[in-house]
């Protein structure tokens, strides 16, 4: 593989919070780590769109307009600010006249944002098309994503053979089998991804918002998008099975251009992968990412995610529904907060945060007594959904998360 510089898209204000912390950082929660993103040097920040305007409205009574303006006027154009957008539904789930769609994606870019990313779930071209245009005509950078899913099982190209009678199921000609119909062949995804650029795309994503994009089927889809279509193609996928991160460097050695991650306490689970741990793989093979890790500034940012880990926005104080979501062992006080995070059921565990310190205490709660453990780091990721699959409160708690 030829030597080439990998962009990165951040997810951690936007996707990394929606996937692991029921998008519920407050505006006090991310002012600080603004000046070190700003230094970080991401090609792309996610910062709005998705569950994120609805959210902070709905459960911390801000402004999602007042988040944009002050998330863009902080990073002061180092990096591109980037929103999620369900094409005519915008952040929603009706179809919006055109009159509404032309005036939101105004305002939006007015307040900061420079790249809006569309989908729809279908795939269906007509609910993306007039999105794609007016992003474009109204100076914003139209990025259209293709929606990876799976085939059904059951779903085969002739219908089910009619029932033959005795004699002749006897003398009659053998039937056969039906044949399997592939619906979604890699060919489906480039034909619509070719289409979105037709329609005006600078960037085509081919997003995985399940995570079920294997290793393999990455490196073939993606290979074949890089030869079909002339502008930079994204890789966005999840960690929910267990091999996001293969799945993103194999994407990395068949030629993407931009890969969206999580800083590390955001990362993994049922988000995105962490930057850090494709910083590694990429360092291996010579491959350049775009984002400075030399200064110690731009170092801190991955060591302040977990200071600024948004405990007082996740208690029972920040809304009455929080309480279903999150199982709080404590209210926080001044500077250490503790989350009761849903393990195996042998095993709860308790995780001390310090604003001011990046090493966390990890202490194990048996059922019927406590012992100590070593102290060491802990990534604060959501419980897998296979764990405590036969517990209703556990698989509650998951679902409000997706």
């Amino acid at each position: 593989m030829e030597n080439k510089k990998l962009k990165i898209r951040d997810l951690t204000l936007r996707d990394g919070q929606q996937s692991l912390f029921a998008t519920r950082m407050k505006q006090q929660d991310i002012d600080p780590l603004l000046p070190l993103y700003k230094d970080a040097g991401f090609y792309i920040m996610e910062v709005w769109g998705g569950a994120v305007p609805d959210s902070v409205m709905r459960y911390l009574d801000e402004s999602p307009w007042v988040r944009l303006r002050t998330i863009s006027e902080a990073i002061g154009g180092k990096s591109l600010l980037s929103a999620l957008s369900r094409g005519r539904n915008l952040f929603g789930y009706v179809p919006y006249p055109d009159s509404v769609l032309e005036g939101f994606y105004k305002e939006a870019i007015k307040n900061g944002l420079n790249v809006m990313r569309i989908f729809d779930a279908l795939n269906d071209i007509d609910n993306v098309k007039e999105s794609i245009r007016l992003i474009n005509q109204l100076g914003g950078i139209a990025d259209a994503a293709v929606c990876y899913t799976v085939d059904p099982k059951d779903a085969v190209e002739n219908e089910a053979p009619k029932k033959k009678g005795f004699l002749s199921s006897l003398f009659g000609k053998k039937e056969e089998a039906p044949v399997s119909k592939k619906i979604f062949t890699d060919e489906y995804f480039v034909e619509k991804a070719v289409e979105m650029e037709r329609l005006g795309a600078k960037i085509i994503t081919l997003k995985d918002m399940a995570g079920l994009v294997n290793p393999l089927r990455a490196a073939s889809i993606i290979g074949k998008l890089k030869q079909a279509v002339k502008v930079p193609v994204d890789f966005h996928t999840h960690c929910t099975p267990g091999y996001g991160l293969a799945s993103s460097l194999m994407a990395i050695l068949n030629g993407v251009d931009i890969l969206d991650t999580n800083i590390w306490w955001f990362g993994e689970g049922s988000a995105a992968p962490a930057i850090e741990l494709v910083y590694v793989f990429c360092k291996k093979l010579g491959i350049e990412v775009s984002i400075c890790r030399k200064s110690e500034k731009s170092a801190s940012a991955w060591k302040v995610s977990v200071a600024i880990l948004p405990i007082s926005t996740l208690t029972k104080t920040s809304s009455p529904n929080v309480s279903t979501r999150w199982p709080m062992c404590c209210p926080p006080k001044s500077t250490i907060c503790s989350i009761r995070l849903s393990l195996p059921p042998r095993l709860a565990t308790r995780m001390h945060c310090s604003k001011t310190a990046t090493q966390s205490k990890l202490t194990s709660v048996s059922q019927n007594r406590t012992s100590s453990l070593k102290t060491r780091k802990f990534r604060a990721v959501c419980t897998p959904t296979w764990w405590h699959s036969s517990r209703p409160s556990t698989r509650r708690i998951c679902s409000t998360m997706r």
